[in-house]
């Protein structure tokens, strides 16, 4: 399942009843920001026994891919075993991954929010807005690798550039398995911003 932010995916145990399943995927059903049920709803639809929240949680967790660790910019793969933490990695609790908390130089726990958009923006130099104005504005790699890095992948000055842009959290380069790049994914309020 996708939301804005995450994909999740719901592991169930093997060898349960089909009511435990279907009181299962009503525990975990989310759209968007909120759970379809609150746990009142649960507990009012069960009329003739009470909502089984143990055994929902001891049969079931949610795989997450949340977006990207703020350092290596690579996806953070959890695991949620009750509603708690799933919002709470949904919330952004956790954007750094563990390697990165455990190994990074640069990790620095104290340090939760980021500047705000608009000075962020301020601080970049003339060739990182013109990258950055670039991404938002040709949005396909294809078109990405043939304007700004014309045509030369290995330019290590435009990767000095992507990297800086990353590191201000303006844009994330979503990579796969092998570190092949999939997609410049960019903040959608860069729009509008950028225009301006």
């Amino acid at each position: 399942m996708d939301n804005q932010k995450i994909k999740y995916k719901i592991i169930v145990s093997p060898d349960i009843s089909e009511e435990l399943s279907a009181q299962i995927f009503r525990y975990w059903a989310f759209d968007i920001s909120d759970f379809n049920y609150s746990l009142e709803d649960l507990t009012l639809t069960d009329e003739e026994s009470e909502f089984p929240f143990i055994e929902v949680q001891t049969n079931s967790c949610v795989k997450m891919t949340l977006t990207h660790c703020k350092l290596c910019f690579n996806s953070i793969l959890v695991t949620a075993y009750n509603r708690k933490e799933f919002m709470q990695y949904l919330q952004g609790y956790y954007d750094t991954c563990d390697v990165c908390k455990l190994y990074s130089p640069n990790y620095d726990e104290t340090i939760t929010l980021s500047k705000p958009l608009k000075t962020r923006l301020k601080q970049l130099n003339k060739n990182e807005l013109r990258v950055l104005k670039g991404i938002v504005k040709l949005k396909s790699k294809a078109l990405i690798y043939q304007h700004i890095f014309n045509n030369n992948v290995m330019d290590t000055n435009i990767w000095k550039i992507i990297n800086s842009l990353q590191r201000k959290d303006l844009i994330w380069v979503e990579r796969d398995d092998e570190g092949r790049i999939k997609f410049f994914h960019f903040k959608s309020e860069l729009i509008d911003n950028l225009d301006s």
